[in-house]
């Protein structure tokens, strides 16, 4: 399975990592898993590692169409990390989908580092 994820309640935070051939069915599957999951909590943050990743035939209109299809509500914190250019590139495009959609909590990182830092910040805030 290209996407797996851990839910760790305590932190309320989901954990994907997503290695390998990656489609936009495999992302979609992923939603489908998550939202019959009795641990998850779509007010849940996220933290979304593609630096597995070795391909990818998702296409931006389908990252779109991804984007449009996430289980998590409005208020939860997402951070999305890729190492590559195009991932980095298609992960931009959810975060463009996600803020026309009044998601104003997603982000793009290039390191997992700065992506825990900004995702746990408001936690510590609290």
């Amino acid at each position: 399975m290209p996407v797996s994820y851990e839910i760790d309640k305590e932190k309320r935070l989901v954990v994907c990592n997503v290695t390998g051939f990656c489609t936009a069915d495999d992302v979609l599957g992923f939603h489908k898993r998550i939202v019959n999951d009795r641990e998850f909590d779509p007010g849940f943050s996220q933290l979304v590692d593609c630096t597995g990743i070795t391909g990818s035939d998702i296409a931006p209109g389908q990252m779109k169409f991804v984007a449009a299809q996430s289980p998590f509500s409005l208020d939860s914190r997402r951070a999305l990390i890729a190492d590559s250019d195009l991932g980095f590139a298609l992960l931009r495009v959810y975060e463009i989908v996600r803020g026309l959609r009044g998601d104003r909590q997603v982000r793009v990182f290039r390191s997992r580092a700065a992506a825990l830092e900004w995702l746990l910040e408001k936690k510590q805030a609290a």
